[in-house]
């Protein structure tokens, strides 16, 4: 068996365009990517010590030093761990297209898809956990009487008043993005029509964030092998109102970070092109035996929860 492995330029700038608008993942919005040169190292976790504790006491005499005050550090271990597919194109599939180029872009986007279905399978775990405060609404949100607005702020403030920094960023579902649309309450305050695409930025400032993330993705309701006869939501009907920060600065405080191993150059595969900011690598390795190509796609990333405290979970909003 020959093959050679060549990286391809369309590949990732495909990805990248792909995940950078990324309407369908929420992980990414939670999680934003930190870039580090190092498969393992040490990272800040919030400590709200430093933003609350006030220096009343900071009037300098003439001719003295400042009162000298030193951050409280806690730090964590990350370590990547290595997420890849690959999925092999028969030179024949190759033939029928008249620039094969669209097959192998269509298989490149499907394997990393996939890769960022698990991240968000994931993101979601870790955000949905025992270490993040949660609550429950007591009228769900497809319910008469609702007031999703007052279960919104009661978590923004909880998050406030365990750290001292807005929430700015709401994640929601497809489903409850939907049904909030409906909302009795909501509608009385947003009168625009349910399809109009200005309603992620209209919630955002009813519910005073930056941010309202709607999300898309889907997996299978049954076990791989299976055949399919549903799909359902990877994030269900929870909603998450959190602090994400997007600055590559490890002392930001944020909920949660995807720590990416953006590795040197002349430590990875000669073959592998870090497809920009979304991590994910796509290479095409041409075989002569069996004739064809294969796409593959990798990702190192290891997810950490940074400051829980910057994290509420509204879970069950939904009858």
């Amino acid at each position: 068996m020959t093959s050679t492995a060549t990286a391809t330029p369309v590949l990732p700038q495909l990805g990248y365009e792909f995940v950078a608008n990324a309407p369908d993942f929420l992980g990414i919005a939670l999680a934003p990517l930190f870039l580090s040169t190092l498969q393992s190292a040490s990272y800040y976790i919030f400590a709200r010590e430093n933003f609350l504790y006030a220096a009343p006491n900071a009037e300098r005499a003439p001719g003295t030093k400042p009162k000298e005050i030193r951050s409280k550090l806690k730090d964590d271990l990350f370590f990547t761990k290595e997420y890849a597919l690959m999925e092999p194109i028969p030179r024949e599939d190759l033939a029928k297209y008249a620039n094969p180029a669209d097959l192998k872009n269509s298989v490149g986007l499907n394997v990393q898809r996939k890769l960022l279905l698990g991240h968000e399978m994931r993101v979601r775990d870790m955000a949905t956990s025992a270490a993040v405060a949660s609550a429950s609404p007591g009228v769900k949100w497809n319910d008469a009487g609702s007031d999703p607005v007052t279960d919104i702020n009661a978590a923004r403030n909880d998050v406030f008043t365990s750290t001292g920094l807005e929430a700015n960023l709401i994640t929601l579902p497809r489903n409850v993005y939907e049904a909030l649309k409906e909302n009795a309450a909501i509608k009385s305050l947003i009168k625009i029509d349910s399809r109009d695409s200005r309603w992620p930025e209209m919630l955002a400032a009813l519910f005073d964030v930056e941010r309202v993330a709607v999300g898309r993705a889907v997996v299978s309701g049954q076990a791989e092998g299976q055949e399919l006869l549903s799909v359902q939501e990877i994030w269900g009907d929870s909603v998450m109102v959190a602090r994400a920060v997007q600055e590559q600065n490890l002392k930001a405080p944020t909920f949660a970070r995807t720590f990416l191993w953006a590795m040197p150059k002349h430590e990875r595969d000669s073959s592998i092109e870090l497809s920009n900011e979304n991590g994910v690598a796509v290479c095409e390795y041409e075989k002569d035996e069996p004739p064809g190509t294969t796409i593959r796609a990798n990702q190192h990333t290891d997810e950490h929860l940074v400051a829980p405290l910057l994290g509420f979970h509204l879970s069950d909003v939904l009858l």
